[in-house]
């Protein structure tokens, strides 16, 4: 990583600090704690795997605060990983050259120490160094590297820049030229190598030959062979959209949780893989979540019934009252009629009113038969 960020260009920006004092800044920041690792100066060698209690030994004879070691692990490419929460036993471990008569190179994991934003809008005629002076004024953070955005073979006025500051915790905002900038962290899109097709190392890093993006095997011409996912020799294309998504995920794990892509990859393996006991928990909060539904839809029934019968209530009410006032408005009628007739109209009227109650038989007392007279 310090090769390719020394390659100062117009499009590129690197702090003049050394990596040592910058990770003594890093202390000074919010940061979880700094991982390094140990690897074989021979790339085509790794470290052996060595009795931890020799390998205990060697480190703390080699590293006079090696208390402050958090975890020391093998990686399964041959490197030697180290954690610790105190710069100076990371600038010490930094400093070591040989373990077990064999040649190393150290280096930091600098997602744990730094975090990204992108700034847009920003005029390409103002130089990198320009722009980190000013920022580093305005606001309180360290520069750890500017990368600008420029497609190649075009010359526009704006591009957006790429930030990476110490510390793992991003301000609201930044204040450049007056201007209060709201940020948010920056994450990758997912990486893929266009040799070997693989999501863990980019195209420039990779060691295997070209292979075919249709069938996964190196040939030459046009291939006739069905399309197959070259990662896992499934039945399917590669790039299917739920591959890019989950290497998505773990781009996002990788960027908010500040770990390299392998730790965030494993990490969002093992969130989503259940064993024993939390099936078990979740099946005890599955019964507790039934029984509160339970009371929950008796409680809600019984309201429910509750303002049914009030509704029904007042309803018959309603009903019973109109009732009542269409009845004394059939009787007077009939006895404004019966008033104002003659004796012929009187008896007309009172054979229609009978015969048009006749179904109804108002009994009287307890003789059995139907009265027909009116009052």
């Amino acid at each position: 990583m310090e090769d390719s960020m020394n390659a100062g260009n117009a499009k590129y920006f690197r702090t003049p600090m050394s990596i040592k004092e910058l990770v003594l800044r890093a202390g000074q920041r919010k940061i979880s704690e700094i991982n390094m690792f140990l690897e074989n100066k021979q790339k085509s060698s790794s470290i052996p795997k060595i009795n931890p209690q020799l390998l205990y030994m060697e480190i703390k004879s080699k590293i006079p605060k090696f208390d402050q070691i958090s975890n020391m692990s093998f990686t399964r490419n041959g490197k030697l990983r180290f954690a610790t929460s105190d710069p100076v036993c990371a600038i010490q471990i930094l400093s070591l050259d040989q373990l077990f008569n064999i040649s190393v190179n150290a280096s930091v994991i600098w997602e744990g120490i730094t975090s990204r934003f992108l700034l847009y809008e920003i005029p390409t005629n103002v130089s990198l160094e320009e722009l980190s002076v000013e920022l580093q004024d305005s606001n309180n953070f360290e520069i750890v590297e500017i990368r600008r955005f420029i497609k190649s073979g075009t010359n526009p006025e704006i591009s957006p820049v790429l930030i990476t500051i110490l510390g793992t915790v991003l301000p609201d905002n930044v204040k450049l030229w007056f201007i209060n900038h709201k940020i948010q962290l920056f994450i990758d899109k997912p990486r893929q190598c266009t040799k070997c097709f693989s999501f863990s190392h980019p195209s420039r890093f990779s060691q295997s030959p070209a292979i075919c993006c249709n069938c996964g095997s190196s040939h030459s011409g046009e291939c006739t062979v069905n399309a197959n996912r070259i990662n896992c020799k499934g039945g399917k294309f590669f790039s299917l959209f739920f591959v890019l998504s989950r290497k998505k995920n773990y781009g996002i794990k990788k960027c908010r949780q500040h770990v390299t892509f392998s730790e965030a990859r494993r990490r969002f393996r093992a969130s989503n893989s259940e064993n024993l006991s939390t099936v078990l928990k979740s099946k005890s909060k599955e019964n507790n979540i039934q029984e509160l539904i339970y009371k929950k839809f008796e409680k809600m029934m019984t309201a429910f019934q509750t303002v049914v019968e009030k509704q029904t209530a007042f309803l018959m009410e309603i009903l019973q009252k109109s009732m009542e006032t269409m009845l004394s408005q059939v009787c007077s009628i009939v006895d404004s009629i019966m008033r104002s007739s003659s004796p012929g109209r009187k008896k007309r009227a009172s054979d229609m009113l009978n015969t048009s109650i006749s179904p109804v038989q108002v009994f009287s007392g307890n003789s059995g038969k139907p009265n027909t007279e009116l009052g």
